[in-house]
């Protein structure tokens, strides 16, 4: 009999060879439907013994099975409706039935594994109905018990399940706008269709279910007639979400007589947890409005026209008279795409007047935000306020481009009441680049926790059912509180074409990953007070981030952060940053090692800081020819001053180095400083478990540090205490087995808290993706 493969492949045929390719969505024929359908179905019988297993057991107990049952039903459900085609029998929906059909049968044998677990005994997660508090910018209930969120945004259409917590899932991350309310430059509707939507579904919804809502308010969505109203609002101003001039009158205004609409109504739900202020935000603006406030921030910056020209090497009469970087909507993405046209007067092709306007453009973003904050805190006097600042790809190209457009992550996360960002594509190669800005913000931020709203998971791979829990747990080790996962819904026709070529996908596709997901959300929450042991840890161990130096066409900082970062992750003990306002005020006392990853631009006060740091005993390490060079703004620094930096005993100079050297260098540069590793990651043969594995080529980090990702072969550890009881987890990240031992600890046994059960500490094995969280006996 033909499989429903070749039943496709043969309907595609038919159909281009007849020249009807705009029937390719009905081509699959009804007997691979039926096929499908039957397998489908012959799971049902085995689902309602399940039920009835678990009907009579008490709530607390069994939540793993409970939660992987909802999953199973879920999907049973999804696959029939895809039997049906959903309207549409087409090669999509068929796909998506074959993937139910595949799934069922090992989904009830795990199920089945749980229940018959004799040693998992009864639990109770958090509860998220009764009031919260925060405390050292974590949520906590009544009782002082840390709470930890997960949850879609928006909901993934899960329409089959009464309640998110049914996923084992607390959180609900949804948006509204100005649009939503504002009719017109003088009516306000307070009953428009997604308002109501939000009062009369979410909301209500997530308070059945014990869950919590984020809020996003963005102004993105702004009300067509208001910028037909204004055209001149978005003629030299705007970009992405934040597409129209954020300085004017009429802006502040209409924003102004949304927030007062939309707060009253939203302040008073019991299930509201945060105020996300806009999404992804970033900007620019070049109107005259604009450039007003830039001459102001100058005459702070820089007291007298003098004094200017002289930094910038310019001859202006007046600081009236400095033109904007743009004529018309430039963004140009950085100073090699500036040319005549779009500077008169040719000034911005050149560091100090463009350093110091971007630096203008983050004061003046963050200056937005704490207005908008301020504006809640007049009507909500208590729900947190976050904001979503963009971190979507690769950390070489995207921090440069954040720091161009208005985000300093450090002040605005010091502006608000929870660490906010869009951290994307956790999974795979880019783990590392959204865990280095994790640690940077909870060293800038420490008194702050991390909200990830708008998680993103939609690379395809192979094992993302291993792959998203490993991303989650390392999300939260490293500070994350909360998270909103984005996933395409579930739309009629089961997927959106035009995001095929990118390998996204939807949960009707793939339930192995909700199930995945779902486990994980349950075991995250009720380790919820070990969770927050490891992010209360205090680094020994820092890299400096001087933000000047993210303003490097070359990228020297960010490449070389982000490569020394890599092996850094995998040296036992916790890494942390510091950035220049924190040197400012002296480099903290607890930092025994710091090391320089290749920063050229530095400012002053942060040369004398290292300085001090230096001399009062601190171990410093400078990597890269060309560490500590400049100025700010590009202004080469003596040779005098450096020497009082590198020639002390106490500093070390490198040049750029393959990753396994790095990795070496750090390794023993942390014991010369005295930093604190209480457990140590070996081979079973006492060598260091750190390699490179060749044959691997994914994407690479390019120039002297091209070294790739996956070929890394090592276990992130990190040590904590709760209790008075030592806690150790373990997680490889890598493609590859490893079975490693720990040194330093006496214990023969641990009990392993996400596994539920007692290992051997003689020899651990940790699949790929593996995370053990373990408590010594």
């Amino acid at each position: 009999m033909r499989t429903a493969a070749f039943r496709i492949l043969l309907a595609c045929m038919v159909v281009i060879t007849a020249g009807r390719t705009s029937s390719l969505a009905v081509a699959a024929d009804e007997a691979a439907f039926s096929e499908v359908r039957a397998r489908i179905e012959s799971a049902q019988g085995r689902i309602t013994t399940l039920e009835k297993q678990l009907a009579g057991a008490p709530t607390g107990e069994n939540q793993h099975a409970r939660v992987r049952l909802n999953v199973l039903r879920y999907s049973f459900q999804v696959g029939l409706k895809a039997c049906s085609g959903n309207g549409k029998p087409g090669l999509r929906s068929l796909k998506v039935a074959e993937s139910v059909a595949a799934y069922l049968e090992p989904a009830c044998a795990r199920v089945q594994e749980e229940l018959a677990r004799a040693s998992t005994g009864p639990f109770s997660l958090p509860d998220t109905s009764q009031p919260l508090h925060m405390s050292r910018g974590a949520f906590h209930t009544e009782e002082r018990v840390p709470v930890l969120f997960i949850g879609p945004l928006w909901g993934w259409n899960l329409r089959a399940a009464p309640n998110l917590s049914d996923f084992g899932m607390n959180l609900n991350g949804v948006e509204v706008g100005p649009s939503a309310f504002l009719t017109s430059a003088t009516e306000v509707n307070v009953r428009s269709d997604p308002v109501r939507h939000l009062l009369e579904g979410v909301f209500p919804a997530a308070e059945r279910g014990k869950e919590r809502v984020d809020l996003l308010l963005s102004p993105h969505y702004v009300p067509d007639w208001f910028l037909r109203d204004h055209p001149e609002l978005t003629a030299r101003c705007g970009l992405g979400a934040a597409h129209y001039c954020l300085e004017s009158a009429e802006t502040r205004n209409m924003l102004e007589r949304y927030l007062r609409a939309a707060i009253p109504l939203f302040r008073e739900k019991q299930s509201l947890l945060t105020y996300d202020l806009f999404n992804e935000f970033l900007y620019e603006g070049y109107c005259q409005d604009s450039m007003r406030e830039f001459h102001r921030w100058l005459v702070r910056k820089h007291g007298t026209i003098a004094r200017l020209n002289q930094i910038w090497q310019t001859r202006f009469r007046s600081f009236d008279e400095i033109p904007a970087p743009f004529q018309a909507r430039g963004h140009a993405e950085d100073m090699q795409a500036i040319t005549g046209a779009y500077d008169p007067v040719g000034i911005y092709t050149q560091r100090p007047p463009y350093y110091d306007w971007c630096r203008f453009n983050q004061w003046r973003c963050t200056e937005f935000l704490k207005w908008m904050r301020g504006l809640l805190r007049e009507m909500d006097h208590q729900t947190p306020v976050t904001v979503k600042t963009p971190h979507v790809g690769i950390f070489t190209r995207c921090e440069r481009l954040a720091f161009i457009r208005g985000v300093d992550r450090e002040a605005i996360a010091q502006a608000l009441d929870v660490t906010g960002l869009d951290a994307g594509y956790s999974v795979g190669n880019n783990y590392f680049d959204a865990l280095l800005v994790y640690d940077y913000l909870r060293s800038v931020a420490p008194d702050k926790r991390i909200f990830n709203t708008e998680n993103h998971f939609i690379f395809f791979a192979e094992d993302m059912a291993r792959q998203w829990p490993r991303a989650l747990w390392q999300q939260f080790l490293h500070g994350q509180v909360a998270t909103d996962l984005f996933m395409w819904g579930i739309t009629p026709e089961w997927f959106n074409p035009a995001l095929e070529a990118g390998g996204a996908f939807n949960f009707a596709e793939r339930p192995e990953v909700l199930e995945a997901l779902a486990v994980t959300s349950v075991d995250v929450q009720r380790l919820s007070r070990e969770v927050l042991a490891f992010q209360d840890l205090t680094p020994e161990f820092a890299f400096l981030f001087p933000l000047p130096s993210l303003l490097d066409e070359q990228e020297r900082f960010q490449k070389g952060m982000l490569h020394a970062y890599r092996a850094a992750l995998f040296l036992d003990t916790p890494v942390g940053f510091v950035s220049d306002r924190q040197a400012k005020r002296g480099i903290p006392h607890g930092v025994k090692l710091l090391v320089v990853p290749g920063a050229p631009f530095v400012e002053a006060s942060t040369v004398t800081a290292l300085q001090e740091f230096v001399q009062r005993g601190g171990r410093l390490v400078l990597m890269g020819d060309e560490c500590l060079r400049f100025d700010e703004y590009g202004r080469p620094r003596t040779k005098a001053s450096l020497d009082k930096i590198a020639r002390t005993r106490n500093t070390v100079s490198v040049p750029a180095q393959p990753l396994q050297e790095t990795w070496l260098l750090l390794d023993r540069q942390l014991s010369l400083a005295g930093v604190s590793r209480r457990v140590r990651v070996t081979t079973l043969d006492g060598a260091p478990a750190f390699r490179i594995e060749p044959g691997l080529s994914p994407l690479t980090v390019g120039g002297n540090f091209g070294f790739t990702c996956e070929n890394i072969a090592a276990v992130e550890a990190r040590t904590a205490t709760l209790g008075g009881r030592r806690l150790v987890y373990l997680i490889n990240p890598t493609p590859f087995p490893q079975t490693i031992r720990l040194r330093g600890i006496r214990d023969q046994h641990a009990e392993d808290l996400i596994a539920r059960q007692r290992v051997s500490l003689d020899a651990l094995s940790l699949a790929s993706q593996q995370v053990k969280l373990l408590r010594l006996q």
